[in-house]
């Protein structure tokens, strides 16, 4: 199939009826067929996101592929690619997919969240940030299955320790977004109204308390990401004014003896 080809596709799959014909069981084989075996990345990219978009926000071509088995092989597909573009897209893919009760369980059950939470902490920036939409978009959609929870507690760790690793920049401000609004319930530890809600299934570490504080009275973090910053400090500690305070005492202090 010639690249052409494939950007006409990609086009023509964000159309509900045109994305419907494209998941069909011929068309999908083939799309599959080059995200397998194609030597072109290009040509790898464009099927991933020809699937993904053909599936996204489209019900029915999401009850055609329902039961066929997609997504333990668009992990498979992953688990195989070493490109972090195509990467990338395959995440958009099954974000995509993962629509439903069913295609989450699915997911779950074939260990998916693990997987990306490996190539998250393994990846660059480009699969990071697609990492962090997928568990912005996905995960808080299916708590009421069996393990999630535990998976949102994973991720909210892993957010947080790379939040503290890195200079803020785009990723950092995908992975703070996927932490107030994916995993709302992440923050919850500091404000009484949240933790009611939240139990235990997330904790707020001391030290990323006192790295949250910290941002916000420094700023000049560009616009988003200090209104991110100051959106998770008023998720945390309530009364704004509170934060340099509360992120000050709560920071952890070395003893007398490690002085």
């Amino acid at each position: 199939m010639l690249y052409d080809d494939l950007t006409n596709l990609e086009n023509l799959a964000h159309d509900r009826e045109y994305g419907l014909k494209l998941v069909q069981k011929t068309p999908l084989k083939k799309l599959l067929g080059l995200l397998h075996y194609a030597g072109d990345t290009e040509k790898r990219q464009k099927a991933a996101r020809i699937i993904g978009s053909s599936l996204q926000n489209n019900p029915e071509s999401l009850g055609t592929v329902r039961g066929t088995g997609l997504i333990r092989e668009l992990l498979t597909i992953l688990k195989e690619e070493s490109n972090s573009a195509v990467k990338a897209s395959l995440i958009f893919t099954l974000s995509a997919a993962v629509a439903g009760k069913d295609e989450a369980k699915e997911f779950f059950d074939a260990n998916g969240s693990q997987f990306l939470r490996e190539r998250f902490g393994k990846d660059g920036v480009e699969v990071q940030g697609k990492c962090a939409t997928f568990v912005e978009d996905v995960l808080s959609r299916h708590r009421l299955l069996s393990g999630v929870d535990e998976e949102i507690s994973q991720w909210s760790r892993t957010f947080q320790d790379f939040l503290q690793s890195r200079p803020l920049d785009i990723t950092s401000e995908k992975v703070l977004a996927a932490l107030m609004y994916g995993l709302s319930l992440a923050l919850a530890n500091c404000n009484r109204t949240l933790k009611r809600e939240a139990g235990d299934v997330c904790h707020t570490q001391n030290n990323f308390i006192a790295w949250l504080a910290d941002n916000v009275v420094a700023g000049g973090h560009g616009e988003v990401m200090d209104e991110l910053l100051r959106e998770a400090r008023h998720k945390v500690f309530g009364n704004p004014k509170a934060a340099r305070k509360a992120g000050w005492e709560l920071e952890e202090r070395p003893t007398k003896d490690e002085l």
